[in-house]
């Protein structure tokens, strides 16, 4: 006994489709191939969106707004990839530096030093274009900059080191907010870091504060 061809299995005894079922099978085909055709093309779109460096970015912002550090990472990763001199980039990836555990200081300064100058150079504000001025933005670069030395101050005396061998770095700190006040003299936020500064920096200079032993400053 020969076993069936695979004709005869989909047509049924006799092996013929009637007109009913031939009619059926094609429209099928035609359904079967249009949805095809549809999902490929939103796919693709989907695509063309997920790699769009300015959509990217935007999701990236949006993540870091809602303190999503870990999950925006990446997306600043693949978008300085392709746009290495975008500012806004660099300041994100900044961010994602001063928040990881423990805290990448140095690389989050270097990233706002960074997007500061590229900032100078091309004025391209990226996707804060209508959204921030350059001023402002200028001084959100300032803000986080002096942010990041102030937290480095913090650690230095967790890991037991006298309060003036950080007394360069408190200076500098000093320095940019006074800079992000410049160029936002409206800000209550860099008015109050601008208050807490110059308050640690009295307390470090006054003759009471002495270290143990002499201790070379460090910087950042």
């Amino acid at each position: 006994m020969q076993a069936p061809k695979r004709d005869s299995f989909v047509c049924g005894p006799g092996g013929n489709m009637n007109a009913e079922e031939t009619h059926f099978s094609t429209v099928l085909r035609r359904l079967t191939t249009a949805t095809l055709l549809l999902v490929l093309c939103l796919a693709g779109a989907a695509c063309r969106r997920a790699h769009d460096p300015e959509e990217t970015l935007l999701i990236a912002w949006k993540l870091c707004e809602a303190l999503h550090y870990e999950e925006a990472y990446p997306l600043i990763v693949e978008n300085l990839q392709k746009n290495p001199d975008d500012a806004v980039a660099h300041y994100l990836l900044g961010r994602c530096f001063f928040t990881q555990k423990p805290p990448q200081l140095t690389r989050a300064k270097g990233e706002y030093d960074q997007a500061r100058q590229i900032l100078e150079d091309s004025g391209n504000m990226s996707i804060l274009d209508g959204k921030m001025t350059p001023d402002e933005f200028r001084a959100t670069l300032h803000c986080d900059t002096a942010l990041t030395l102030l937290q480095t101050v913090v650690e230095a005396e967790k890991a037991g080191m006298p309060p003036r061998a950080a007394l360069g770095v408190l200076k500098t700190a000093c320095h940019h907010v006074e800079e992000g006040l410049h160029y936002n003299p409206g800000s209550s936020f860099l008015q109050d870091l601008n208050q807490t500064l110059q308050h640690m920096l009295r307390f470090m200079e006054s003759p009471e504060v002495t270290p143990e032993k002499e201790t070379q400053p460090f910087f950042i």
